[in-house]
């Protein structure tokens, strides 16, 4: 099986240089083969490690961002994406997609040739707008304004367009991946997605078909300034605690987290033990600036290996955190995460005045 590589995604901006991508194999099942990170331009470890799973059975996809570090603790950058299926009506499918996507090209001034299109190798089409056309940086509100972006093109063509597939836990699959069905997941150009019928495309989609030069990055003359105002819109929209709306408080990702927090993030929480801890770890991670949607990102993370039975509680300790910022008291729910021999990083993080 051929892997293209997603060159389109790569992007220098602001202090960070996005390159890493996570690489995904996963068994037909969905389990979970391999996960490795790779520089998103190193084309041979990339090609090398798609070519262990040839002829396996293993779908291949990657992160749908693009990290500033090998780790998904680390900022990244998200090309926007959409993806219209349906079982039914595979046309209506497609010209809901492009209709979408010619409606965002009218309001970011952005040229066609940006637009990467695909069928998806079973029953939907995918659409996506690197990186490089918005100058991107990051933002904790990326996947909120995606979703909010998608779910307003979904009204004009109801039921095509998929609104839960916006978090840092959605992959990306390579094209030239064969399907569940038989058929591949290709490129198309404008042309042939605007025009073919459903049919003339399964057609095509029953073969591999590398891309060509018509998926080079584009950089949008009005697509930045889009894109930071409507960051501005969605986080005024969304802001769930003061600190979220203060331009002066960054992230501080650059930050050693504490032994007993970089414990419970990879740790499986038992039962009666996570509400306290999650209320506890939101009003650290408020206090070192992170905002509201990446708290809930984060939590959801450690949760999802032992989900709470209500997972509202999730967004309750997340907006707790946020209006009650603090140094997390050693005790208590994480007093059994400290490491031996005491914790080296306690007194050298800064404790919250006032």
């Amino acid at each position: 099986m051929e892997c293209e590589r997603p060159s389109g995604l790569a992007l220098t901006g602001n202090d960070d240089h996005y390159e890493w991508i996570e690489l995904i194999a996963q068994s037909p099942g969905g389990e979970i083969v391999q996960r490795v990170f790779a520089r998103i331009g190193d084309h041979q470890a990339i090609d090398t490690w798609s070519e262990r799973f040839n002829n396996t059975g293993v779908s291949l996809s990657h992160s749908i961002c693009v990290y500033a570090k090998p780790t998904r603790a680390a900022r990244y950058v998200v090309p926007f994406y959409l993806h219209a299926r349906s079982e039914n009506d595979l046309d209506g499918a497609r010209r809901c997609l492009v209709e979408a996507g010619e409606q965002l090209l009218i309001q970011m001034e952005a040229p066609s040739a940006c637009v990467h299109w695909y069928f998806d190798g079973h029953r939907g089409f995918e659409l996506l707008l690197p990186v490089q056309l918005f100058d991107a940086f990051y933002s904790p509100w990326i996947f909120d304004l995606y979703a909010d972006i998608a779910a307003k093109q979904g009204r004009f063509q109801p039921g095509f367009l998929d609104l839960s597939i916006y978090s840092q836990d959605y992959t990306w699959t390579f094209p030239n991946s064969r399907g569940p069905g038989g058929l591949y997941k290709i490129p198309l150009t404008e042309d042939e997605i605007s025009e073919l019928p459903a049919n003339e495309i399964l057609a095509l989609a029953a073969s591999p078909r590398p891309e060509d030069s018509y998926l080079e990055g584009y950089v949008g003359k009005y697509a930045p300034w889009w894109f930071t105002s409507e960051l501005k819109r969605i986080e005024q929209e969304r802001t769930r605690c003061p600190k979220c709306s203060e331009s002066s408080a960054q992230p501080t990702h650059g930050r050693a987290m504490l032994p007993c927090v970089q414990a419970i993030e990879s740790a499986v929480l038992a039962d009666g033990t996570r509400h306290a801890t999650y209320f506890a770890l939101a009003r650290y991670w408020a206090h070192l600036n992170l905002h509201y949607p990446e708290i809930v990102a984060r939590l959801r993370m450690i949760d999802n290996r032992n989900p709470i039975r209500d997972a509202g509680d999730i967004e309750k300790a997340a907006e707790h955190g946020c209006w009650h910022p603090s140094y997390p008291p050693c005790g208590t729910a994480l007093q059994q995460y400290c490491p031996d021999g005491g914790c080296t990083l306690l007194e050298s993080h800064q404790r919250p005045t006032g």
